[in-house]
């Protein structure tokens, strides 16, 4: 019983510690292209540029989350099945019914876990819209900016309550988080 709560315990926690090592990632690479533009635009011109919030969403998208997401799918659907975050901390993605496609999975892991990520960047543009008009921000706004996180929340509860192997988005796309020694 002691043994089966450690391994329980323990997988829970290299899975937290491995979101936190690729997430260091992921805000590596955002101060890296937040200095690029601020060194090729000024750093002082960043605050007066405008876009209309669909063009923020598109330079948003291209920027930040279409390479995010490149390295989750490209990283999981390797060999390896796991980011730096994951193997550095033994673990890997595996498929649920070894039959299943593993790119498909993963594909649909990947969309589905940063699919709240990408909402409330929409909704931050449009925030960003209605600030700069100095108006006050519909109700849909805030909508957009609370649901996302809300939705983060279960998926991270989720993972707790199935004790580390799922989460929402990995029930969703037939995947499981594994140690990878775990025969899959």
């Amino acid at each position: 019983m002691l043994n089966t709560t450690l391994k329980t315990n323990t997988l829970i926690l290299r899975r937290i510690a491995a979101a936190i090592l690729d997430y260091g990632f992921v805000i590596g690479y955002a101060i890296l292209l937040f200095g690029l533009v601020g060194m090729l635009f000024g750093f002082d011109q960043m605050g007066k540029m405008e876009f209309s919030p669909a063009a923020g969403q598109l330079i948003a998208f291209s920027s930040l989350t279409l390479p995010v997401f490149l390295y989750f799918f490209m990283q999981e659907k390797s060999a390896k099945k796991a980011t730096i975050g994951k193997r550095a901390l033994g673990l890997q993605v595996a498929m649920i019914k070894t039959s299943s496609n593993h790119s498909q999975g993963i594909l649909i892991r990947t969309i589905m876990k940063l699919l709240p990520w990408e909402i409330a960047h929409w909704g931050i543009q449009w925030l960003a819209f209605y600030v700069k008009k100095e108006a006050a921000p519909p109700i849909w706004v805030w909508v957009v900016l609370i649901v996302p996180q809300v939705v983060a929340f279960f998926y991270f509860v989720s993972m707790l309550y199935t004790k580390g192997t799922l989460s929402l988005y990995d029930a969703i796309a037939g995947t499981k988080v594994v140690r990878q020694d775990a025969k899959v």
